[in-house]
């Protein structure tokens, strides 16, 4: 399991590195404790961004926003359509996504029907 910690500095190493090959990301806030960002174009056709986000960032990345899949936007619409089913949603996303395979649901049903 990644800390917050390990996860912020791997985010600032990632950060670093990009803005020494001259590159600014594009910060949009976060959202269920995981950064959400862009970079610009030329950072992902130089390489750079690959480069940077790979040595610095990917592994605690995914293992960070996989301990917080349960309680991402993805849970909630995914909760939401099941509710609105008559379906009690499972309390994990794993349980979540049994309960639309055994009803036939997919995630575009969901989106066609979310608020």
């Amino acid at each position: 399991m990644v800390s917050q910690d390990e996860y912020e500095a791997g985010f600032r190493r990632y950060v670093s590195c990009l803005k020494a090959a001259g590159f600014s990301i594009i910060d949009r806030g976060e959202s269920n404790e995981v950064h959400e960002f862009g970079v610009p174009a030329s950072a992902a056709s130089s390489g750079d961004d690959d480069r940077c986000y790979v040595k610095e960032f990917k592994s605690l990345d995914i293992q960070w926003q996989i301990g917080r899949e349960d309680t991402s936007d993805t849970a909630k619409l995914i909760a939401s359509c099941l509710t609105a089913r008559g379906i009690s949603p499972g309390a994990t996303m794993d349980a979540m996504h049994h309960q639309m395979k055994d009803n036939n649901i997919t995630i575009d049903d969901c989106l066609k029907t979310a608020p």
